[in-house]
């Protein structure tokens, strides 16, 4: 069985303390204080835009952006989402790596967690 190092952004954090149903927030929250955490940094908060401008997200969804973004600077090697809207798109996955690439990023790995699994 592989082993995994889990982290979880502050933009998860600000997502669930933004969950409506209270016993989901919670139990989230509870989940979320085991994992360590990724900041927000001024370096992931420019490549995230950068995503933006490429095309990888709408413009109007930038914590999406972030969540790639923070993930890269990290050095973080997948990033698990069910958001297939747009996360989770073969589109998203090139136009990141692109982006990585032409900035001399490692590849970042986007998956469901189904696929890690």
């Amino acid at each position: 069985m592989e082993r995994f190092d889990v982290y979880v952004s502050e933009v998860v954090l600000a997502e669930i303390d933004d969950t409506k149903d209270a016993r989901l927030r919670t139990r989230l929250g509870e989940v979320a204080v085991s994992f360590r955490l990724l900041p927000i940094s001024e370096e992931s908060r420019e490549l995230a835009q950068e995503y933006a401008r490429q095309g990888a997200v709408p413009s109007d969804y930038p914590e999406d952006a972030l969540h790639m973004a923070i993930a890269t600077v990290n050095g973080i090697d997948y990033l698990l989402s069910w958001n297939f809207e747009h996360i989770v798109k073969i589109k998203t996955r090139r136009i990141i790596n692109m982006v990585n690439a032409s900035r001399n990023y490692r590849d970042l790995q986007i998956a469901t967690p189904w696929e890690i699994i």
